[in-house]
């Protein structure tokens, strides 16, 4: 599984979510926190929402069919729908902008059990699909997916933007690795200044 290293279950600031949105409507909406997938296709991390909203959930509530083209359904142990990814709604990301979601819940184990056995496949979707709205040359993906391009600019804006917020986060973090008090210990430094930057 060559993509295991770059993957695993995050939540998203919901700020930056929230700026996305003003500028992009496909960006899933705010009606409860969503677990991603975060990937990496090329060498851009990108955040693939999660959603318990099945298709036999939505066809009960007269809602259509999402295109399989743009998503992909997990199942369970017994072959039941119980999630599904939406690869038209990811969205770029920084490591400092996600936080690893713990899995807590039988449904997450699940999830995240049906994920690794079909990483390679959840990855290469990923990377076709961002390649058809890209490219701009499909017009269903044109109507279905995010403007990745766009978001991608935006990200940079926002590290643009918060660059000073995070140079003083980094000499905050030396300053406390310098000192030998006491601290958690963290496995690197971009979780350090995470943790830095929520504190502020």
């Amino acid at each position: 599984m060559k993509n295991a290293n770059q993957t695993r279950l995050v939540f998203v600031r919901e700020e930056y979510l929230d700026m996305l949105r003003l500028a992009e409507p496909k960006v899933s909406t705010k009606k409860r926190p969503y677990v991603f997938l975060a990937v990496k296709i090329a060498e851009q991390f990108y955040c693939i929402p999660l959603t318990s909203q099945t298709n036999n959930v939505r066809q009960k509530k007269g809602r259509s069919k999402r295109p399989n083209t743009f998503t992909m359904t997990i199942s369970g142990p017994k072959g039941n729908e119980i999630a599904v990814l939406l690869f038209g709604n990811m969205v770029p990301v920084s490591e400092s902008l996600i936080d690893t979601c713990v899995i807590n819940s039988e449904m997450l184990k699940d999830e995240w059990i049906f994920i690794r056995k079909n990483l390679d496949s959840i990855v290469e979707k990923a990377q076709k699909v961002y390649r058809s709205r890209t490219e701009g040359k499909n017009d269903f993906a044109n109507l279905w997916c995010c403007d990745f391009k766009k978001l991608e600019a935006l990200l940079s804006e926002w590290l643009q933007d918060n660059h000073s917020e995070v140079q003083d986060a980094i000499t905050e973090a030396n300053e406390i690795a310098s000192s030998k008090r006491e601290t958690k210990a963290y496995k690197n430094a971009d979780e350090m200044i995470r943790d830095i930057l929520k504190g502020r």
